[in-house]
């Protein structure tokens, strides 16, 4: 399933498309306006969010609508909308109004509301029971997915980007932009949201959307086509490189020794990073 992200202006139409594992045909499109966000799935279920702040719940088999959150939100700067994400029978969203919903996935019934004041910048990511996102005040936020409590929250240096990494070793990991400057932030915080562990800062603003973890190493891109690799323990610079183009996406080949690179401009590099990553190259 895919969704096209042509326009946020009123009237505009995009869809949400399915597609014939097999043979690749088109078996269904919903049309709305852009859907830019990942699509999730409970049962025959899936959901997504467009860029009128709206969530729909559609049929797997046949696209039809089963239910629609609209927030009402204008959006004349074209946000991008945060992907609605789920836990057991239950539907999350963060919408453009800087609420974040929790709703019974079949029905659409909301279950609860935590207005968080300004709009959500981030991807929500689950740990356990709990909820991360970032908001536009330059806050992290940790929210019980029982009731919407705010379990806690932490101040940050610029406004959080992207989607959150979730490590391995009970910490988190994400970018920040500081919109007036475009300086860029690779921070990283424990998952009570206590502290924050360490902080690299950029001249200029990452491009990837999320922090990539690759032995041991945080893979990072901006729009310089700068590829920078930061140790995962302390934020320490391993090695810097320089590839064409806005770095917008960074894969792993599992414990393979290349990463793949794609660049807005349309280049995908096979890349293979410094065999001694404790030299910049």
């Amino acid at each position: 399933m895919i969704g096209t992200d042509k326009s946020c202006a009123p009237g505009s139409v995009g869809h949400l498309y399915a597609f014939d594992q097999t043979t690749g045909a088109v078996r269904w499109k919903y049309r709305t306006t852009g859907i830019p966000t990942d699509i999730a799935k409970i049962g025959s279920t899936v959901y997504a969010a467009t860029l009128s702040d709206e969530l729909v719940a559609l049929n797997l088999k046949d696209g039809t609508l089963r239910w629609i959150l609209a927030t009402g939100t204008p959006n004349p700067d074209c946000e991008l909308s945060s992907s609605p994400v789920v836990i057991g029978d239950r539907v999350f969203y963060a919408g453009l109004n800087g609420v974040l919903s929790s709703l019974d996935g079949q029905s659409g019934k909301v279950l609860w509301k935590r207005d968080l004041g300004k709009r959500a910048t981030t991807k929500v990511s689950v740990v356990g029971n709990s909820l991360y996102l970032g908001n536009s005040a330059k806050r992290l936020f940790r929210i019980s997915a029982d009731d919407g409590q705010i379990q806690s929250e932490l101040a940050m240096p610029a406004v959080p980007e992207g989607r959150i990494l979730v490590g391995k070793d009970s910490a988190l990991y994400l970018f920040l932009e500081d919109r007036e400057s475009r300086a860029g932030y690779l921070v990283s915080t424990d998952f009570n949201l206590s502290r924050v562990r360490w902080t690299q800062k950029s001249d200029r603003a990452w491009s990837s959307e999320w922090p990539r973890l690759w032995h041991g190493l945080l893979l990072a891109g901006n729009c310089r086509g700068e590829l920078d690799a930061f140790r995962i323990s302390d934020g320490a610079l391993q090695w810097s490189d320089k590839l064409k183009g806005c770095l917008r996406s960074i894969g792993t080949d599992g414990d393979g020794k290349q990463v793949y690179v794609g660049a807005q401009e349309g280049m995908v590099y096979a890349y293979s990073p410094p065999a001694n990553s404790g030299t910049t190259k």
